[in-house]
């Protein structure tokens, strides 16, 4: 049996034979403006796929590796990202808001304007990540690895009063 995935237009963009995709490899496989609403990609390759401008809201992605994928624009609101590999990734400007993301790795990856808005981030490797004009107004960084990563003086003070810190010049 032959499955397909859509663009936002309705156009076929790629075809496959297995059952389910998260027993199908789309590294390096372009997505762009893959329509993926309420998909299971659970535990799916997609390292370097182009998914920017796709809907994954919703989506189940949890263990999947999107390792240097591109993700910009990307919807990913309300999706289940956990335990995801998303290193040197790029998310700038994506949504992820409500996302789940706790366990994943942001490493490395670029989330420059990206919305983390009420995202759970919590135990998340954020390690050299880009967050420069990222929105993480409610998010849950509880245990997260902050190590090295970029953000904007806007920011930075942000991060600091609710850390209850004070930097001086």
């Amino acid at each position: 049996m032959t499955n397909q995935i859509r663009n936002k237009k309705g156009e076929v963009i790629f075809t496959y034979e297995e059952q389910h995709l998260n027993q199908v490899d789309l590294s390096r496989v372009n997505l762009r403006e893959a329509d993926l609403r309420a998909y299971d990609l659970s535990g799916a390759e997609l390292a370097w796929a182009d998914l920017s401008d796709a809907d994954l809201s919703e989506a189940n992605l949890s263990r999947a590796t999107l390792s240097e994928a591109n993700l910009y624009k990307a919807d990913l609101s309300d999706s289940d990202l956990s335990d995801v590999d998303l290193y040197g990734a790029n998310l700038s400007e994506a949504n992820l808001s409500r996302a789940t993301l706790s366990q994943a790795t942001l490493s490395q990856a670029n989330l420059y304007k990206a919305d983390l808005s009420d995202s759970d981030l919590s135990d998340v490797n954020f390690y050299g990540a880009t967050l420069s004009q990222a929105n993480l107004y409610k998010a849950n960084l509880s245990r997260a690895d902050l190590h090295g990563i970029k953000l904007d003086k806007e920011q930075l003070e942000t991060f600091t009063n609710a850390l209850g810190l004070i930097i001086k010049e």
